[in-house]
């Protein structure tokens, strides 16, 4: 007999956008809106996962980003 694991999704609240969506795992996962993938570090420490950038960096990024595409 095969043994079969469901994970249970989860709700998720970007740290970058604020989008929220659901995963299967909240550290780790990817936002779909913005791309910023979750990690279990503080803010304030540069991301290797997120092109070395803190939280707040890849926030103004992001902002400034669409700010170009939109206006």
């Amino acid at each position: 007999m095969i043994k079969i694991e469901v994970q249970e999704m989860v709700n998720v609240c970007c740290r970058c956008c604020g989008y929220k969506y659901e995963d299967d795992c909240f550290v780790y996962s990817i936002c779909p809106v913005c791309d910023w993938e979750n990690e279990p570090i503080p803010d304030d420490y540069v991301s290797s996962a997120n092109g070395n950038q803190t939280l707040k960096q890849y926030k103004d990024s992001y902002l400034n980003k669409n700010k170009v595409s939109n206006g």
